[in-house]
């Protein structure tokens, strides 16, 4: 009993692969065609992804935090800490009506956030039902975060708007 209970206690700490991240192939705003996880092997990496618009409104307040953490990190000179080595990209994925108006949300995506950020943003057009099932993302109002390893297996999964937490999560899983 003791030996299940201590087991229990440990299992959210560790690192298990959950499978592999599907593929999936998009342009960044900056016009680059980036293949998941093809594009990603030999780097751990953060992936953000929405498909609808209150998902990306939460996916947009992630956009800041994780800049300043993995992007581009403040120089802090009596901290040690290596920068972050990995990739890190948003993903909104244009389905059925936002696919086919997807120039008018690329243009307002590219005009809304900072250019800094245009490199990390990856546009995906066309079906979602695979990837919400095979990634067990239910609800279409919440952007849904993975980390990956070198390999492209799953390490972690959260959803949602962004907050300190979900970061340290994520954060311990990328060190």
């Amino acid at each position: 009993m003791n030996r299940i209970f201590f087991l229990l206690l440990l299992l959210p700490c560790m690192t298990f692969s959950q499978g592999s991240f599907p593929d999936l192939e998009g342009e960044s705003l900056e016009g680059v065609t980036v293949k998941v996880p093809e594009n990603l092997i030999g780097k751990k990496s953060v992936l953000g992804l929405a498909f609808s618009k209150k998902a990306d409104e939460d996916l947009r307040t992630w956009f800041e935090p994780a800049y300043t953490k993995f992007i581009d990190p403040p120089k802090v000179s009596f901290l040690p800490e290596d920068p972050f080595e990995g990739n890190i990209y948003f993903i909104p994925m244009l389905q059925g009506l936002a696919k086919t108006v997807g120039g008018k949300i690329e243009k307002e995506l590219k005009e809304g956030i900072d250019p800094k950020l245009h490199k990390h943003v990856i546009m995906y057009r066309g079906s979602v039902k695979d990837y919400k099932d095979e990634l067990d993302m239910k609800s279409s109002s919440t952007p849904y975060f993975f980390v990956l390893d070198e390999e492209g297996n799953i390490l972690y999964r959260t959803e949602g708007a962004y907050s300190d937490e979900k970061m340290e999560q994520i954060e311990s899983y990328l060190e």
